[in-house]
């Protein structure tokens, strides 16, 4: 879709185009939408940003909201069926050496016995736009939404992009076109809210008020300010929930697992651990990196993602639930099963033997 001709803003000149960015980019750095420069740690630049909003079909805003809650019960339900991650994950796991140690660990855990039964997922579910039609001809109708992927773990720009309806607002305001936030046409964006309280809900369900939220950090973290807004509205709530961003090697430095499965970080005990980082190789640059997430995952700490959650998150559980017969293992209402399908596209595996590379090859 045409954002020039959906706002009417063909008539700009190059110059217009330059103070709006110009001022777009104030809007930005006034209201903390910010990156740590790659130069230095001391300096921030504001994150990247498209100067007006994408014009996007009402019709499938809505049906993105409505099936989330949907996927948020099928991520727990997937995480707690160990049959089905071990039968998904097998041929994965002979390939993918980060994501077998990953397995190896979740299984040590499982032998072990789980600590902590309470589990806490921030998810955010990626989608594009699809038309089996060859060109847009502005029936809506025509257009679907497809899920490329959904991220279990350290899901990003939920807090920054809380703030983005703003500037599109005001941008738009510059132009004389006055569309408020909150309006239909620019609604809100609450996840910096949501995430926040379930992280106050996790840290609630803990059980003390003297134990403290960790969000497991890179040292070198361009994308902190993203995280920092959730430790500032944790901050303002009350009773207050202290919040410490650490990094793996640093937990493991000055923290310790007591007999009792209380995770102690600095002499305060972890009532919530909420992992913004450990979703890739380079998270784990030496073996200091996986002891402590293993002490961490034998902890009595809520994790927000536990390891099997991470798992439920790979490509290929994701292929494995779009097969035919197999989200019905664990959806029973009809509604929420069609919801589900109506996002799923063609993945594909390259094992001889599923069912799904007969599929492609027919």
């Amino acid at each position: 879709m045409d954002t020039n001709a959906f706002f009417n803003l063909n008539n700009l000149t190059t110059d217009d185009v330059q103070n709006l960015a110009g001022s777009a980019a104030d809007f930005l750095m006034g209201n903390g939408v910010l990156y740590r420069s790659k130069s230095s740690a001391d300096q921030v630049e504001h994150a990247p940003f498209m100067l007006f909003p994408t014009p996007y079909p009402r019709k499938l805003f809505d049906q993105a909201k409505a099936v989330q809650k949907d996927f948020n019960e099928l991520v727990h339900k997937v995480s707690l069926d160990h049959e089905f991650l071990k039968e998904s994950l097998q041929s994965t796991m002979a390939v993918d050496k980060f994501m077998g140690r990953i397995y190896e660990m979740y299984e040590q855990i499982r032998k072990e016995g789980i600590a902590q039964p309470i589990s806490l997922s921030l998810l955010r579910s990626d989608y594009m736009i699809d038309s089996d039609k060859p060109t847009f001809n502005g029936d809506v109708n025509d257009l679907k939404i497809k899920q490329v992927e959904i991220n279990t773990i350290a899901s990003s720009f939920g807090c920054l992009g809380s703030k983005l309806p703003g500037m599109g607002s005001y941008v738009l305001g510059l132009q004389g076109k006055d569309i408020p936030v909150g309006s239909r046409q620019l609604p809100y964006n609450r996840a910096l809210e949501g995430m926040a309280e379930g992280l106050a809900q996790a840290w609630e369900f803990y059980g003390s008020n003297k134990a403290v939220v960790v969000m497991v950090v890179t040292d070198d973290e361009r994308n902190a300010f993203d995280q920092k807004f959730l430790e500032f509205h944790l901050h303002q709530r009350k009773p207050r929930i202290p919040l410490f961003r650490r990094s793996l090697s640093a937990i493991l430095k000055n923290g310790e697992l007591r007999e009792d499965k209380k995770l102690i970080l600095e002499g305060h005990e972890v009532a919530v651990v909420y992992f913004r980082a450990g979703y890739s190789p380079s998270c784990y640059n030496s073996e200091d990196a996986w002891t402590s997430r293993l002490m961490i995952e034998r902890s009595k700490a809520i994790k927000c993602p536990t390891m099997a959650t991470q798992l439920v998150g790979t490509k290929k559980v994701q292929q494995v639930l779009a097969e035919p017969g197999v989200l019905e293992r664990f959806v029973s209402d009809q509604d929420a099963l069609r919801r589900i399908r109506a996002t799923f596209t063609g993945l594909y595996t390259l094992d001889e033997v599923s069912q799904s590379a007969i599929m492609l090859s027919s």
